[in-house]
């Protein structure tokens, strides 16, 4: 950002959007949840001491959390992909766009709030 203010450029909005929690199995992977809430901690830190963060901050990953446990509103791993079709312990099944729709929402709320 510092070349682009040099050249007498106006700095973009650059917004970051965390990633996302893991569902179902994947909780179990890799890329468990404790794991990515700590990738998205460093990072963030990183991205604010460089000043890269002009537009701001979206925590996607505080967003999907909630939905995470019970492959609801995911595959297992995927938000916006229809969620496994099983039967929850209440006899419905979840909707399968809602976090996507959520994010919308958001995205939009941050890029037209000038």
């Amino acid at each position: 950002m510092a070349k682009v203010r040099s050249r007498g450029h106006v700095v973009p909005r650059v917004f970051y959007r965390t990633t996302i929690a893991t569902g179902g199995y994947a909780r179990d992977l890799a890329f468990n949840p404790s794991k990515m809430e700590a990738f998205n901690g460093v990072l963030v830190e990183k991205m604010r001491r460089h000043g890269v963060l002009t537009g701001g901050l979206i925590d996607n990953f505080d967003m999907t959390f909630p939905w995470h446990y019970d492959n609801r509103c995911n595959d297992g791993v995927h938000y916006g992909r229809a969620p496994a079709r099983l039967m929850w312990r209440d006899g419905k099944i979840g909707h399968q766009y809602f976090v996507d729709l959520m994010l919308g929402h958001v995205l939009l709320n941050a890029i037209c709030n000038g």
